[in-house]
């Protein structure tokens, strides 16, 4: 325990003072409670244990075997598949934990896992609404959204998943608003390719978002509703064509999903919808606001890349382990992007217009959000703490515990 706390309220104790800190320090210099926030949970998770079941708890046994056979043992995994690493194809996950090894304990690597993905996350957060000149208040509003609906402990138990995740996202920022280093976009493309399968299909949402921007977005959106089904298809193709395992090993993800289980109805996928139907509201909601301001322009490749996300996501409702994973990972920051964005827009819009004759002479679709745009606002600060609530109570965080509170963990769960 740290200061007679256990892992959770630790976890808790974070964001009020990254809250607090919210309340005293100027715009100017909220960068530093987003440095703190991400090392204290990178600190944190230092000294978390996994659970048994948890893919860390595998991985740390990985670790002690590179650490102790060192790199003979690491290219065998990679010529002979020991121990089913499937490094052989997937290059960058192992190095990673080639890399990890090194460290003299295992629990560097979700620390550094944790450090990467909520830095690069905050990152794109922080500069779009640097780039838009967002205020404070809707700064932090934002980052409660992100912080509220982030697994923490998902990515800290994964690792590989919401690590390529992360890095996707932030390079999709860079390449689709920012426009500027774009080749190493393209090589953090590749990297978290081979990193874990599932970035893949994140790559080919925001390549097609770069190359159809002058086109009408509303029936590509359509069409990647059925975006699992038809890039399982292809890549089944190209698999019985070629003998590229990395071809082979993502047709055979894809196949799997594409086969889907069904419907789940448990408690976590139904708050990844509930999700996924906020950040939609949040971006089709607030984007005509920024269209109002003239941002759009700016935002129109990375608005698509979204959109593509969302549909891709409806497309994926039987196939919940892509799903849950885009809402965990993708959602927060996409949502939380557009929400400090779109607020700012929005004041902007209502500070610069006589509301009067905007109610009377202004298209249908931007009056009726001027009318609802008090309640819109209040609905995601209201969503964003109840998530937050159910996430300290009734998701994986419940999970979380350091190694003296093993024998109380099993007790209670």
């Amino acid at each position: 325990m740290f200061f007679g706390l256990n892992a959770i309220e630790c976890y808790f104790a974070i964001l009020v003072l990254f809250s607090a800190m919210f309340l005293i320090v100027p715009r100017r210099f909220c960068w530093i409670q987003i440095v703190i926030a991400v090392v204290l949970f990178s600190v944190l998770a230092y000294h978390l244990e996994p659970n048994q079941s948890d893919d860390l708890s595998r991985y740390f046994t990985q670790l002690d075997y590179l650490r102790e056979y060192g790199y003979e043992y690491f290219r065998r995994c990679i010529d002979d598949n020991v121990n089913g690493s499937n490094w052989g194809t997937f290059r960058v996950c192992g190095y990673y934990f080639y890399f990890m090894s090194k460290f003299p304990m295992n629990n560097w690597m979700p620390a550094i896992t944790v450090f990467i993905g909520y830095g690069l996350s905050f990152s794109t957060i922080y500069k779009a609404a640097n780039k838009f000149s967002v205020s404070r208040l809707y700064l932090y509003l934002a980052c409660l959204f992100f912080l509220s609906t982030y697994w923490y402990y998902d990515i800290y138990s994964g690792i590989r998943n919401g690590l390529a995740f992360a890095v996707v996202t932030a390079c999709a920022y860079e390449h689709l608003i920012e426009r500027r280093f774009i080749p190493l976009c393209y090589v953090g493309y590749i990297l978290a390719s081979l990193m874990h399968s599932t970035g893949v299909m994140l790559v080919v949402l925001v390549l097609v978002a770069e190359f159809t921007v002058f086109v009408n977005g509303k029936y590509i959106n359509y069409l990647f509703i059925f975006g699992l089904i038809g890039g399982g298809t292809i890549m089944s193709y190209l698999s019985a064509r070629s003998s590229n395992d990395f071809i082979d090993s993502v047709a055979e993800r894809a196949s799997s999903h594409q086969a889907g289980t069904g419907l789940y109805t448990d408690t976590n996928f139904l708050v990844n919808i509930a999700v996924m139907v906020a950040a939609a509201v949040i971006i089709y909601f607030f984007y005509v606001f920024i269209l109002e301001n003239n941002d759009g322009l700016l935002l129109k490749r990375f608005y698509s890349f979204s959109t593509f996300v969302i549909y891709f996501m409806i497309g994926c409702l039987y196939s919940p382990l892509i799903f849950m994973r885009l809402a965990r990972w993708v959602i927060p920051v996409v949502g939380a992007m557009f929400l400090s964005i779109g607020l700012q827009s929005k004041k902007d819009f209502i500070e610069n217009n006589d509301l009067s004759y905007v109610k009377f002479f202004a298209p249908t679709k931007l009056v009726m959000r001027v009318n609802l745009q008090v309640f819109v606002t209040v609905f995601i600060v209201i969503f964003s703490i109840v998530h937050l609530w159910y996430s300290l109570t009734g998701s994986s965080l419940i999970w979380m515990h350091f190694p003296e509170e093993v024998e109380d963990f099993i007790y209670e769960y």
